[in-house]
């Protein structure tokens, strides 16, 4: 069985920007966390059974502040509810080749 894609976790961080009065807004880095897949529909299934897990997990906790959602194409779900920028998490579906993609962050001006 050859590996061709993985289910990667993005971690969301808070970035300070001090322009114009200063405002913070996210950015994603790929952590460790990671599952691979022969094929895209397995790995779109395990994204599915992976979001449908956490909400069953999150909803028997009273205090729960985040949920995740799943995009209408299946390959990214993203966490939403929270209550400060850098909250949170990402997951996408994307080829093994090309892990960590989705990142971003801090860019200088020059």
């Amino acid at each position: 069985m050859e590996v061709k894609y993985i289910v990667q976790r993005y971690q969301r961080y808070a970035i300070y920007e001090p322009a114009e009065g200063g405002y913070y807004y996210d950015g994603l880095w790929a952590d460790e966390h990671y599952s691979k897949y022969a094929q895209k529909a397995e790995a779109i299934s395990a994204l599915l059974k992976l979001v449908t897990e956490s909400n069953e997990a999150l909803s028997n906790l009273p205090q729960a502040r985040g949920y995740l959602i799943l995009d209408p194409s299946g390959t990214k779900a993203y966490s939403i509810n929270h209550k400060y920028i850098g909250d949170g998490c990402e997951f996408y579906v994307e080829p093994i080749n090309r892990r960590g993609r989705h990142s971003k962050g801090y860019v200088p001006y020059c």
